[in-house]
């Protein structure tokens, strides 16, 4: 706890690889996976992870928080989701 009378705790980390042939065009794949679409997996990962902390420990959501430095993520969550941006899938 510090002067403010806040205080953390990590209660869960996880981490995932990405096979190299997801992110290669393929003629089996057309599409691929761009970082920014894994980021938003990822993303989709934590909120998962926080429904189970949530249900399991009793901790109130609006007392839990993610973090993600993604500002692509960020827009596409206000935005209900990717915007097929060729800049992006690029």
């Amino acid at each position: 706890m510090d002067s403010t009378g806040a205080s953390t705790t990590l209660i869960w980390a996880k981490t995932k690889l990405t096979p190299a042939r997801s992110l290669r065009l393929t003629s089996k794949s057309p599409t691929r996976m761009t970082i920014p679409r894994l980021e938003l997996r990822a993303a989709l990962l934590a909120a998962r992870l926080l429904q189970h902390v949530v249900k399991e420990i009793g901790v109130p959501p609006e007392r839990c928080h993610t973090w993600s430095d993604s500002r692509i993520v960020f827009y596409w969550l206000k935005s209900q989701g990717p915007t097929g941006n060729s800049l992006v899938d690029d």
